[in-house]
């Protein structure tokens, strides 16, 4: 198999594997619906619990901004139209870091960033990464682009009654 037909196919396996296993959690008598009642957020706005499945999906290591080579943009854009396409309502998507490689301060890359989550169906939620706040002297400027691009570097989320 040629390497970039490799590649492909391990990334789909893995996009395959994780919003199975998301999806897999959120469901199942061991997941979050199951958990809501037995171990309650503290911060729970209220004692709802939710009324069937919660589908969500997780996002990670975008590096938008990296080598070309890594063809960021591109697989970024395919996880978009595969979450787009899913056949459940997707009650939110969590980018869990790496959002950039290194390059929240080029607005190119911010554009890009916006033009192609923008095009997600469902409510983003997004935390930074160590490529997307790096630690030293371009940190404060970082994480300030950070917060005006995102919010706070970290928040709860209520989703049919569970934190």
């Amino acid at each position: 198999m040629e390497t970039s037909r490799k590649r492909r196919w391990i990334w789909v396996a893995g996009l395959t594997i994780l919003l199975g296993t998301g999806l897999w959690w959120a469901t199942s008598p061991h997941g979050v619906a199951a958990n809501a009642k037995s171990r309650p957020s503290a911060s729970a706005p209220s004692n709802r619990q939710a009324d069937g499945p919660i589908h969500f999906v997780q996002i990670s290591d975008s590096h938008l901004g990296a080598n070309k080579a890594y063809q960021a943009a591109e697989r970024l854009v395919a996880v978009v139209k595969a979450v787009n396409a899913l056949p459940m309502p997707i009650a939110l998507v969590a980018i869990t870091g790496d959002v950039f490689s290194d390059t929240i301060e080029d607005p190119a890359i911010v554009a890009q960033a916006q033009s192609i989550l923008g095009k997600l169906n469902a409510p983003l939620h997004v935390v930074p990464g160590n490529h997307d706040i790096v630690p030293g002297p371009r940190q404060a400027a970082m994480a300030k682009r950070w917060k005006q691009l995102f919010g706070p570097t970290s928040h709860a989320v209520e989703v049919k009654g569970l934190v």
